[in-house]
């Protein structure tokens, strides 16, 4: 029948996002928790927001115009905090990483 070969091709399990795809989720993470920064004040004692590196929220503007203008139309401009929130996996969004990665720092090679 022909519905076994539809069925395994059904099983098997969604592709993983290629290399640089992983690398650009993974510079973003990196930079939300960058530009999160951090503190050793007691939870209990409030904290004046951070800034946001500059150097890093230009670049990561500058990433979010070029994952626009290779098709992920939706992919934002840093917040003010200066990071970045949008999760993707869609094939332009990793067709659009695979341009766009090295725009950033750190970027590596694997």
């Amino acid at each position: 029948m022909t519905h076994n070969g539809s069925a395994r091709a059904a099983a098997r399990p969604p592709a993983s996002p290629s290399a640089p795809a992983r690398r650009l989720l993974a510079t973003l993470a990196l930079a939300a928790l960058m530009s999160a920064g951090c503190s050793n004040a007691p939870a209990e004692t409030p904290t004046p927001a951070t800034t946001p590196n500059p150097e890093l929220t230009a670049k990561l503007t500058e990433l979010a115009r070029c994952m626009r203008d290779n098709g992920v139309k939706d992919f934002p401009d840093p917040g003010a905090d200066g990071s970045i929130q949008y999760q993707g996996d869609s094939p332009e969004f990793k067709a659009a990483g695979e341009k766009c990665h090295d725009i950033l720092p750190g970027k590596g090679n694997g």
